[in-house]
């Protein structure tokens, strides 16, 4: 019998409802969406663009006026079509909007080096080098010499106008821009220090990174690229100091710590300095010439090889042991000052073996890369 009672039947809830937990399930996800890129793009453009304060600002102004000027009047048009065709299709045209710029960013990585197809590495102009694009804090550079130091590994010279000189240690970040518009930035330490407006690297080679394979293997002289710096003020060696430096090195890890010895050597210090550099063989010994001279006059120079050592070599060959590192290094009552670089591993091996020893942390200073 039917109910005729003037009380209506509750409503069903929304919430089961499966029409209803679709399009909230879409628009809740679509909005989502819509705020992540509100957030993303002004921090892309900052973190990847360098852009100002005002940049920023023009871009949230583009983004309103697009709204503005086509948002409005679209929606005029559109609300005379069947709305839940065309919200399931904005959607998804939206979406895949957002999916290419990640998408053409990942296939560019895997495929390209600097904008040139990762073909056998024979040259490819990147206009010169790179394309120089100007913004605060870059300086153009341009690459005046080049010599291998390794197989691997490669010493490149470059002169910088408006460089304001490095202190010992001290590191810079190279931007390279290809033809297409794509950047790929690293950081590299510096070789030499003091006044002048030319800067010495050494670059090692990194397999499949975007930066290394370039400068060690197709830049040439003359080739543009741009550098930010010099930063770092922690890993700095001043010939003020009076303490013995125990600088300790794994792989190309010696180059902001030949900066130093460099700078030791004609300081005419006499401050003790007393070098530890790990290599897996002699070949690989970035600057292994030079390390040789100034170990005969300005600097006491331990090698320690991990693969394969000199013929004759009387020490055992393999990774540094805390019992090597304490061998090969100041004691803690003499306070040394010690400054670490080299691969992530090495330097924390290093550091630890170091305060294991009864060294001071405090005064041992680290510079990691790689993992």
């Amino acid at each position: 019998m039917d109910r005729d009672d003037g009380v209506s039947a509750p409503a069903p809830s929304l919430w089961r409802d499966r029409n209803f937990l679709t399009m909230w399930g879409g628009q809740a996800l679509s909005q989502f969406g819509a705020q992540i890129v509100e957030l993303a793009l002004p921090v892309l453009a900052v973190l990847l663009l360098h852009a100002t304060e005002a940049q920023v600002g023009y871009l949230n102004a583009a983004a309103m006026a697009a709204f503005l000027v086509v948002g409005l009047p679209a929606g005029a048009w559109i609300d005379r079509m069947r709305k839940r065709h065309v919200m399931i299709w904005a959607d998804a045209v939206r979406a895949l909007a957002l999916a290419a710029g990640p998408a053409r960013d990942a296939a560019a990585r895997l495929s390209r080096l600097l904008g040139a197809e990762r073909l056998p590495l024979a040259r490819r102009p990147v206009a010169g080098g790179a394309v120089l694009v100007k913004t605060t804090g870059w300086l153009p550079a341009r690459i005046a010499a080049v010599r291998p130091t390794t197989s691997h590994a490669r010493i490149l010279t470059l002169d910088v106008p408006g460089w304001p000189g490095n202190d010992p240690g001290q590191h810079l970040d190279i931007r390279l821009t290809a033809e297409d518009g794509y950047q790929a930035e690293r950081s590299y330490s510096i070789a030499s220090s003091g006044p002048g407006e030319r800067v010495e690297l050494a670059v090692d080679t990194v397999p499949d990174g975007e930066v290394s394979p370039y400068l060690v293997e197709i830049a040439e002289v003359d080739d543009a690229l741009e550098v930010k710096g010099p930063l770092g003020a922690y890993f700095v060696w001043h010939e003020t100091d009076s303490d013995p430096v125990q600088p300790i090195a794994g792989g190309s890890g010696i180059v902001p710590l030949l900066a130093m010895a460099r700078a030791h050597d004609r300081s005419g210090s006499t401050t003790p300095f007393r070098l530890l550099y790990s290599v897996r063989s002699a070949a690989d010994a970035l600057y292994r010439d030079e390390i040789l001279d100034l170990g005969r006059h300005s600097l006491d120079l331990t090698w320690a090889y991990t693969r394969s050592a000199p013929e004759g070599w009387p020490d055992p060959v393999g990774r540094l042991t805390p019992e090597r590192v304490a061998a090969a290094t100041w004691s803690p009552a003499q306070h040394p000052l010690t400054f670490i670089c080299g691969p992530t591993r090495f330097v924390e091996a290093a550091a630890d073996a170091m305060v294991a020893a009864g060294h001071d942390p405090a005064r041992v200073r680290t510079e990691r890369f790689g993992g």
